[in-house]
C-alpha cells in the first residue's frame, strides 16, 4: 500500500512525518513554506503557513533546499539544494 498525502493543516503534516523519512522545505514567503517527505510507502506534500515553533519544528527536522518539484504523470520528486 501508498500513502500520497497533499495537506495545509500544519499539526497533520507533523503527524504523518518520522525519522525514517526524509524531509525537505523551501521558504516562499515570510511564514509560507512548501515542504516535501518521503518514506518508502509515503509521500506527503505540504504548502502553507507555519507558525514560529512549527517553523523550528521544520528546521530541525529537515533539509533547507532552492527547488521543489512533483511531478504526478512521471511520479517523481525533484529537489535542488
Amino acid at each position: 500500500m501508498k500513502l500520497e498525502c497533499r495537506v495545509r493543516d500544519p499539526e497533520l503534516l507533523f503527524s504523518l512525518t518520522h525519522e525514517l523519512g526524509t524531509l525537505f522545505f523551501r521558504r516562499i514567503g515570510k511564514s509560507q513554506f512548501e515542504v516535501v517527505y518521503f518514506a518508502r510507502n509515503k509521500f506527503i506534500y505540504f504548502k502553507g503557513e507555519l507558525n514560529e515553533e512549527q517553523q523550528k519544528r521544520l528546521e530541525s527536522m529537515g533539509f533547507e533546499v532552492n527547488k521543489i518539484e512533483v511531478d504526478d504523470i512521471k511520479e517523481l520528486i525533484k529537489v535542488e539544494q
